[in-house]
């Protein structure tokens, strides 16, 4: 569970503040802790349901194909959506 959920709150807070605007910061900060802990609850499930189904060999390779394809998520999203977003948000909130 730890593992997931800290992989989903590494830099989060900061880049929230960049882009969301002021007033609504605690409540994206709540929304995202809540989908972090969502995702953490979900990938202990997930590797129980794999290692029924599988050897704890086959949880091992589904976990790192899953890192990858979060990595190449993570990464299409600051590729195409940061930009986008920061752009935005510096046009309605300059500094």
């Amino acid at each position: 569970f730890s593992l997931f959920r800290n992989m989903g709150q590494s830099n989060e807070n900061p880049l929230l503040c960049e882009v969301i605007p002021q007033p609504l910061r605690s409540t994206a900060i709540g929304f995202v802790n809540l989908m972090n802990a969502l995702a953490g609850g979900m990938g202990v499930l997930f590797a129980g349901i794999l290692k029924a189904r599988f050897t704890l060999a086959g949880v091992f390779a589904a976990t790192a194909a899953f890192m990858l394809l979060a990595a190449l998520l993570l990464f299409l999203g600051y590729r195409y959506f940061l930009p986008r977003d920061l752009d935005r948000s510096h046009r309605y909130h300059p500094a």
